[in-house]
C-alpha cells in the first residue's frame, strides 16, 4: 500500500492495474480511487482506457454538492 502520493493514470488494461505516481509505477489487483469529481472531469487523474462517459458525468455535478460518483473497473482477464 502507497500513501500520501498523487496517482496520475491508472491503466486497467491487464490483470494487474498499474498505478503511475511521480514515485513510480505501482501495481495492484484493485483500488480504490477517492478523489473530487473535478479531478475526474478535469481529468487530472487519467484512465486507460479512457471513459469519457463518466467523465462527461463528473463534469456536469456541481461542486459543493455531497454527490458520490462511483467507477467500477476490472483489470483485463486475458493472458495475453
Amino acid at each position: 500500500m502507497t500513501l500520501q502520493t498523487a496517482v496520475s493514470r491508472i491503466d486497467y488494461r491487464e490483470k494487474m492495474i498499474r498505478l503511475e505516481t511521480a514515485r513510480g509505477t505501482v501495481t495492484a489487483a484493485r483500488v480504490i480511487v477517492t478523489v473530487p469529481t473535478s479531478i475526474i472531469a478535469g481529468e487530472s487523474l487519467r484512465f486507460d482506457p479512457p471513459l469519457p462517459d463518466k467523465v462527461a458525468a463528473a463534469a456536469g455535478l456541481p461542486l459543493g454538492v455531497d454527490d458520490k460518483l462511483f467507477i467500477l473497473a476490472f483489470g483485463s482477464t486475458s493472458e495475453g
